[in-house]
């Protein structure tokens, strides 16, 4: 008999090997960046989007926790708000994890120098949200993966809000 199954064996790792990203799951992880909000989503095609960042001069439990995920760059940085417990890491991660893509925010400005390193750190890159706005994530995907056909009740007038798309 000949060994057969070897080479099967061997085939399959070969192929697996040359597996396209997007047989990967989404993931979303939401970070401890101590006071504020963080969180993380990883499409299948390996792309990342970072909901804030964490409070200004406390920048290491998000650098640490997106050191752990693997991650070697950002592709949207998303801004909640201007408040220093929210974007207050964005010099620091994006210099770490460099943003490829965009940094999308509310527009308009803020006064405070947390606001103005956010602004340093995220360059030309940045744009103003819109409603209904879609981020696509992913090569040739077109369908929202969610969509509200009007704003929740709890969504102030002067809301915006993005739906990442991806396949």
């Amino acid at each position: 008999m000949r060994p057969t199954w070897r080479w099967s064996v061997v085939l399959s790792l070969a192929l697996l090997g040359t597996a396209p990203l997007q047989a990967q799951t989404l993931q979303l992880h939401f970070m401890d960046v101590g006071q504020g909000d963080g969180a993380v989503l990883i499409a299948p095609g390996g792309q990342v989007v970072l909901f804030d960042d964490g409070l200004l001069n406390n920048c290491d439990k998000p650098v640490g926790y997106l050191r752990g995920l693997g991650i070697d760059h950002v592709d949207y940085h998303i801004a909640s708000h201007y408040h220093s417990d929210h974007i207050g890491c964005a010099g620091e991660v994006l210099g770490r994890f460099p943003l490829t893509t965009a940094a999308i925010d509310r527009g308009g400005s803020y006064h405070s120098s947390t606001y103005v390193l956010y602004v340093d750190a995220v360059k030309e890159k940045r744009r103003t949200g819109q409603a209904g706005q879609r981020i696509v994530l992913g090569a040739g995907s077109a369908r929202p993966v969610a969509k509200r056909a009007t704003p929740s009740p709890e969504c102030a007038s002067g809301s915006r809000g993005a739906v990442p798309d991806f396949q």
